[in-house]
């Protein structure tokens, strides 16, 4: 097992694709038309396979924003949590900030409990952020020190 950071826009765009209708915002544009160079990625490599990418996006000086896409083969995978840890790993190493935030809907219970196994804490809620089924919900707002 291992997460690295990888120069793949392809397969970073490709992981996007396959998760894109279980985690997409309502009106978000489809992966297939983004242009991810130059976007730091890490792949998340278990013993079978790609689990899935994390990617990063600074957050002020001392923060970044890190997205989790595990592909739907592998979801509750007994690897994940592991390859989550050590993808939070790498992007300390990467960016140098000492905290990680993550905003996730609060629909999204199995998401939230992987981010909680990982050591992510719940740090508040984002009211009426996200629009999923014509209908704007919440987000929870968690973190985690590194």
């Amino acid at each position: 097992m291992r997460a690295m950071l990888i120069n793949n826009p392809e397969l970073a765009q490709a992981i996007l694709c396959e998760v894109y209708e279980q985690v997409a915002e309502d009106n978000a544009p489809h992966p297939s038309t983004l242009d991810l160079t130059g976007i730091p990625v890490i792949a998340l490599r278990g013993d079978e396979g790609v689990h899935g990418i994390m990617m990063m996006q600074p957050f002020g000086f001392n923060s970044t924003i890190v997205g989790v896409a595990i592909r739907p083969d592998y979801y509750g995978h007994k690897e994940n949590i592991e390859l989550v840890r050590r993808g939070v790993a790498q992007c300390a190493e990467i960016t140098n900030a000492p905290k990680f935030l993550m905003a996730i809907p609060t629909e999204d219970k199995s998401t939230l409990r992987l981010a909680q196994q990982v050591g992510f804490k719940r740090e508040g809620v984002i009211r009426n952020s996200f629009l999923r089924n014509g209908k704007m919900i919440d987000q929870y707002l968690v973190g985690i020190s590194v």
